[in-house]
């Protein structure tokens, strides 16, 4: 197996490759190979049973997709197989959007996002989707906005007060966000 932009090799896990797992599952897919060296020789997994568990809950709970993970002996070596599938829809890591371009795991960001968010809402509607993608570019200009609204006045004028602390209300407005199906809204 020869390294290649749907193949990667690590000598050793951390938590950074998960904005390869990322990019590949934002690009066409593809396999991470761990405890085998930059030219190829298999290195070897110390304790193959704790890469075996931790990495598919890593990736389950950052990136909110799975993976196949497959132990591998060669050379009287373990080795780590983490096959990524290509997603439909994007797929960020703590926020943030990678694609592989070539053997190089790249952050999305500014037109690049643009375009990639852009297609993968072009691929929804082609594809006969009845739901848009969860992240749209339009969902990216809203949500990077900077805004404050200030309520003092509202308090002065209106003796008005929020019902409920200010994370809670963020904590209630993802949790609504997560179960609603944009096309159920009524366009005016």
């Amino acid at each position: 197996m020869q390294e290649n932009p749907h193949i990667e090799w690590q000598e050793s896990w951390r938590d950074d490759f998960l904005k390869t797992v990322c990019g590949f599952a934002n690009a066409e897919g593809g396999v991470l190979v761990i405890r085998r060296g930059d030219k190829g020789e298999a290195v070897g997994v110390k304790d193959s049973r704790k890469p075996m568990v931790d990495i598919p809950n890593k990736v389950r709970d950052l990136l909110g997709i799975m993976v196949e993970v497959n132990l591998h002996e060669e050379e009287s070596a373990e080795l780590v197989e983490i096959v990524v599938e290509p997603y439909p829809y994007p797929i960020s890591y703590k926020g943030e959007y990678y694609i592989l371009s070539g053997s190089t795991c790249q952050e999305l960001k500014g037109a690049a996002l643009d375009r990639f968010l852009g297609a993968m809402e072009f691929a929804c509607r082609i594809a006969g989707s009845k739901k848009r993608p969860l992240l749209t570019r339009q969902a990216v200009d809203v949500l990077a906005a900077r805004a404050f609204i200030d309520v003092s006045k509202a308090r002065k004028m209106l003796g008005w007060q929020s019902m409920v602390p200010q994370d809670e209300g963020i904590r209630r407005t993802l949790e609504w966000l997560v179960t609603v199906d944009p096309s159920q809204w009524k366009q005016k």
